[in-house]
């Protein structure tokens, strides 16, 4: 076995590694979602395929504080402003589920073109309000050749047997990435997909233990590079906006008023009484004799 505290490799068994997404339409399955401290068991997506469920999800999501969740979106139409702000609100919960703080959100639709144009509109939502999104455009899974992620695009499983023989045949190549996994099976049941899903990481765990322990190594590193990738990007954007706030105030400021007045005012006075300035300032010490008949020497402004 690879060196290294053996007890947080254990502790790491217990986590769920590979995130998985249980997509329903059943608000009250956020009620029936355990949480045990210290651990992470996947999050339920909540399926909005009408504006109407949107204010039973919200009051659900609002009661039941502590559970994750997202949230997936049926796509039929282009969303109007009204749907886009309901869809917003959502997206200020603390439980919204969130990677290195940008909230996940999954789409649905047969019309490509307009699931991104969805995509686009509900980006630009969350951008005016400061928020950023992670979407992922979903393909129901048709046979097991068709599971794999190509173009951006992420595999709906509508078959939790499907999903988890997938799983277990791929776990060794997707652990380390941290993979999204989209499930929607109601005859599965949350509590069941996650309980067999860790059995699965489990078992492939106690049977490669090196390549397990490699895989954490590996994803811990992927994990701190993202991480440093976005509080980058975040200094970057707020440098930006630091220069542009100088920019405004060096506009507007009243360091600016007293150079424009001193440009208009002083500027026009006769020399013979700017002369009479400097004697003033070495009567009152504020300016040495000596720099009256030389321009090298200091002034002295003590």
């Amino acid at each position: 076995m690879l060196a290294g505290d053996s007890s947080a490799i254990r502790y790491k068994n217990n986590l769920m590694l590979a995130q998985v997404f249980y997509i329903t339409a059943e608000a009250n399955a956020l009620q029936k979602a355990t949480i045990t401290s210290g651990q992470q068991h996947g999050c339920i997506s909540l399926l909005v395929s009408a504006r109407e469920q949107l204010t039973t999800y919200y009051r659900y999501c609002s009661i039941n504080a502590g559970i994750p969740f997202s949230l997936t979106i049926q796509v039929d139409k282009l969303p109007d402003q009204s749907f886009l702000n309901d869809i917003t609100a959502f997206l200020f919960l603390p439980a919204f589920y969130r990677r290195f703080n940008r909230r996940i959100l999954s789409l649905l639709g047969k019309d490509k073109n307009l699931v991104q144009k969805t995509k686009d509109a509900l980006n630009a939502a969350a951008q005016h309000h400061g928020i950023e999104l992670h979407q992922f455009c979903l393909e129901p899974d048709h046979s097991m050749e068709q599971n794999e992620i190509k173009n951006g695009s992420t595999v709906l499983f509508t078959s939790a047997a499907r999903f988890l023989t997938y799983f277990a045949s791929t776990i060794g190549r997707n652990l380390s990435t941290g993979n999204y996994y989209f499930v929607q099976d109601a005859q599965a049941g949350y509590p069941a997909l996650i309980e067999e899903t860790m059995a699965v990481q489990q078992k492939f765990a106690k049977t490669n233990e090196e390549i397990f322990s490699l895989a954490l190594l590996l994803k811990d590193a992927n994990d701190e590079k993202m991480r440093l990738q976005q509080q980058l990007l975040l200094v970057q954007t707020e440098l930006e906006n630091y220069k542009t706030h100088l920019e405004v105030l060096k506009s507007g400021h009243q360091a600016k008023e007293l150079q424009d007045y001193y440009n208009h005012e002083y500027e026009i006075l006769p020399t013979w009484f700017k002369r009479l300035g400097h004697i003033v300032k070495v009567v009152m010490g504020k300016r040495r004799f000596q720099s009256l008949f030389s321009d090298t020497t200091k002034k002295n402004t003590d």
